[in-house]
């Protein structure tokens, strides 16, 4: 398990090629779900917080709908890729959001995308509810979560074409079945392997669970769907729905703590 310190290590040197080495939720949002839902929550006076900015591909949306921003990374590499972006109304900070006592910012909105992903249990839940510390009452959060549901999903389907093609479950190449290749108690965890990376997927009933608290309310758990392009090489045209998903959360703090 690695230190944060190292883990921020990482992020530094994926800085420079941020856009090509890293997942991007915005552009492969097959329904535009998390757009859409930060410009209905937008407002030119309420204050917005991107909590695990990376190098900053919320900021420009966010800068537009938002009276003020804060962006937070514990990279100080990405922190500086984000100032790059030269937006008058953010205010970039390297800040470890998995520290509890951490200080933060008060604001009306949180986006916190795939950041909550460690296969550190006790860091991943210090980070979901700082975001929630960090919201005023009536506050609301959105969280974009890699989905446990939609990762076994993946592999029964990659399975499934396996054996229309005629080959059995132990004729597949390991690393096809990537998710399920690490140490049980991993797996157990929903600790699955992500281009090389152990990395944390989420139960919808971990989510309610989480989040259905005093104080908290959880008004939707949608999902973002992606492309099959985003999960296999050369995916035949017929395959279709179920998509691969992360789930997305939106938490309202309906009362002080």
């Amino acid at each position: 398990m690695r230190s944060t310190k190292d883990q921020a290590k990482k992020w530094d040197s994926l800085a420079r090629n941020y856009e090509e080495l890293v997942f991007n939720v915005f552009e492969s949002d097959s329904n535009l779900l998390l757009i859409k839902s930060i410009r209905r929550i937008g407002s030119n006076k309420k204050i917005a917080g991107d909590f695990g900015c990376g190098v900053g591909r919320a900021l420009p949306l966010l800068s537009k709908h938002f009276k003020k921003v804060y962006a937070m990374d514990f990279s100080p590499m990405c922190v500086k890729e984000a100032v790059r972006l030269n937006l008058g109304n953010v205010i970039c900070e390297t800040k470890d959001l998995s520290n509890s006592h951490i200080q933060l910012p008060a604001v009306d909105f949180g986006l916190c995308v795939n950041v909550a992903i460690s296969n550190d249990v006790k860091k991943n839940h210090a980070i979901l509810n700082n975001v929630c510390k960090a919201l005023k009452r009536n506050g609301t959060a959105i969280f974009v979560i890699p989905s446990w549901e939609s990762a076994s999903m993946v592999t029964w389907r990659t399975m499934e074409l396996y054996n229309k093609d005629g080959f059995s479950v132990s004729e597949i190449p390991e690393e096809h079945l990537g998710f399920y290749t690490g140490k049980n108690i991993d797996v157990s965890m929903g600790v699955f392997d992500v281009d090389g990376s152990p990395t944390k997927h989420w139960l919808i009933t971990e989510l309610m669970q989480i989040f259905e608290k005093p104080g908290l309310h959880i008004e939707a758990i949608n999902k973002i769907e992606y492309d099959w392009k985003t999960e296999l090489v050369r995916p035949p045209s017929w395959l279709g729905y179920p998509y691969p998903w992360d789930w997305m959360v939106k938490v309202r703090k309906v009362k002080h703590e």
